[in-house]
């Protein structure tokens, strides 16, 4: 990707029992200044540290129940490329709000941030298609709503 955007910065925020070991791989690849080891970060330091980016990759392994990363994601106005494991497969509508591909797909995932990286009006036009989506559904009103509702439906079946 570096070839076909040399100004590209990867920033990785969390930690866990992979840090190590990807931080010794950066270095070893010399990639130290394209990418960026966040480690752990509050909600603020989160939104601050992604405000500016215009694509979010959320290469999931696992099936996420729900994606909360892709959905703050979207709420900022920012594109995603995402696994189509679990939940993200109903947050994400691939090819307008964003762009879903197979876990461990490590082609499709660089094929899809490189059309984004590309293009960045692109980026923004599902950017703002994914944050319109996601004020509508994920919004706190919306969500308290639906709560009311299962709680509400589990009242009447007990």
């Amino acid at each position: 990707m570096l070839k076909q955007i040399p100004a590209s910065k990867l920033l990785i925020a969390g930690n866990g029992p992979e840090w190590k070991s990807l931080n010794t791989l950066i270095t070893s690849l010399g990639l130290s200044s394209h990418v960026t080891m966040l480690g752990h970060l509050s909600r603020p330091e989160v939104e601050r540290a992604f405000d500016k980016a215009w694509v979010q990759a959320v290469p999931s392994r696992w099936a996420e129940p729900f994606g909360i990363v892709a959905a703050e994601a979207m709420m900022r106005g920012t594109a995603v490329v995402a696994s189509t494991s679990g939940g993200l497969n109903e947050i994400i509508q691939h090819g307008r709000t964003s762009f879903l591909v197979p876990p461990g797909d490590i082609g499709a995932l660089a094929e899809a941030l490189l059309l984004l990286l590309q293009d960045r009006a692109l980026a923004e036009q599902m950017g703002k298609a994914g944050r319109e989506v996601a004020l509508a559904q994920f919004n706190e009103e919306t969500y308290v709503d639906k709560f009311v509702q299962f709680y509400q439906s589990l009242c009447l079946k007990y």
